[in-house]
């Protein structure tokens, strides 16, 4: 009765050992996108730790046919997907993540077991100590993410996870658990052989390693990839605008070229007392001046291409953008320049679009001292929390959110200067200064 209470003890803190770490690989690690947690996760806990539960008792127990067990098997690794599901968006490649996570635990839990104490595979004592083996490597891995949090917190070193290809999963999935069906094999043909117990799991060992050099990245090789695509992003939208400025700039051509003939049909006009149609043509003069003229005059070329481009974008969501002012021209580098604006437009740009009321985004440039000062105000629909400069966003897409504000002040940084955040009174306030000055 002692053992039977035992097991299930260890296989339900083992489950819950094991939801936390997944837990905490897609919410800080993964980034995927939280849904509101629905009511029907009791009942697939409930399946979960049952799941958990029965396959404990076939272990010590039961025994069940090679089908049975084989599907109850497959249930055990997968048994946290629909619980992963209850809390964030569903993806269909959650199925090889959970089960290369549960196939690693395993692998490296049989190694461990196989160096610690296999001396036979009869009675309950040896197999419970299997069962400790993987739930202290559980307990390890959950460690280990701790650990990694808190360097990440205390800004020491960042480091994240990808996410593999179907391709990746698969030869991972593979590899580890042909390892694991070594492991056991070794403990069948070679139950007293240390040394070859040792070999084996340092076999896994290696994988793991190989595992972690492709799927653990540091925060500088992210945020160069970041930057990568939102400079792919941007300049398709700066070669978008940079065409349509050249469509202006023939109609602006084809303009003055007629210019003549139009004043001298003005001329007619007046000179026959038609005042109306003299008004009318000049009204339509008009429209075709004001088709001909750029929405932007930053004084830069790539600024006013990218003020259209998001323009554009925030006038499908009913936000108009108003900018008054200088953006130097060579003194800033241009790929800083449109890291800088886009980032900050961005964020502006999706705080405004969640307000009811009057949607309008301020930006202000000025050129002082040989300090551009860049100020973007926008208004939000509820107060943005803002601890040592750093604003603490709610957004699902934390990864790519917390790399954009990093971006913006990697670059002051490059210039000697400093961005600041403010919020007050609904208005959200970011305004950086850059030291243009060459030395």
């Amino acid at each position: 009765m002692i053992n039977i209470f035992a097991v299930i003890i260890l296989y339900i803190i083992w489950t819950i050992l094991d939801f936390i770490n997944l837990f905490i690989i897609y919410k800080y690690f993964f980034f995927v996108e939280k849904i509101k947690p629905k009511r029907s996760r009791v009942i697939w806990f409930f399946f979960m730790f049952m799941i958990s539960l029965l396959l404990a008792f076939t272990d010590y127990y039961c025994d069940y046919g090679k089908i049975q067990a084989t599907l109850l098997f497959i249930l055990f690794m997968l048994r946290m997907v629909p619980v992963i599901w209850q809390y964030f968006k569903r993806r269909y490649t959650d199925i090889l993540i959970i089960l290369l996570y549960n196939l690693i635990i395993p692998a490296i839990s049989q190694g461990l077991y196989n160096i610690t104490g296999s001396k036979g595979l009869n009675g309950f004592n040896e197999q419970f100590v299997y069962d400790k083996c993987q739930l202290f490597i559980s307990f390890l891995f959950f460690l280990f993410l701790i650990f990694i949090l808190i360097l990440r917190k205390k800004n020491i070193i960042n480091l994240y996870f990808i996410q593999l290809s179907v391709f990746q999963h698969i030869i991972f999935s593979i590899a580890l658990f042909s390892a694991d069906l070594l492991e056991l094999e070794t403990i069948y043909v070679f139950p007293d052989n240390d040394g070859i117990h040792f070999r084996t799991f340092f076999n896994v060992i290696i994988i793991c390693i190989l595992m972690g050099q492709i799927v653990i990245v540091k925060e500088l090789d992210s945020r160069k990839q970041n930057v990568i695509e939102l400079l792919n992003e941007q300049m398709n939208g700066v070669t978008e605008s940079y065409n349509e400025l050249v469509v202006l700039e023939n109609q602006t051509k084809k303009f003055r070229h007629d210019i003549k003939n139009h004043l001298f049909i003005l001329h007619s006009l007046v000179e026959s007392n038609k005042n109306i149609e003299a008004i009318d043509y000049i009204e339509k003069m008009s429209d075709i001046c004001q088709y001909s003229k750029q929405k932007f005059d930053t004084g830069n070329f790539f600024a006013d291409a990218l003020l259209s481009v998001k323009s554009r974008s925030a006038e499908d969501k009913n936000i108009i953008i108003q900018f008054e002012g200088y953006i130097p021209n060579h003194i800033i580098e241009n790929i800083d320049m449109v890291i800088l604006l886009s980032n900050l437009i961005d964020n502006a740009i999706e705080a405004s679009e969640k307000v009811g009321k009057e949607k309008k985004i301020i930006i202000n440039s000025l050129l002082q001292n040989s300090m551009w000062i860049l100020i973007i105000k926008n208004p939000t629909l509820s107060s943005v929390p803002i601890i040592n400069n750093n604003i603490e966003t709610s957004k699902s897409d934390t990864m790519n959110h917390g790399f954009g504000i990093q971006n913006i002040k990697n670059v002051v940084k490059k210039y000697n200067g400093n961005v600041n955040f403010l919020f007050e009174k609904g208005i959200f306030t970011a305004c950086a200064k850059l030291n243009c000055k060459r030395d």
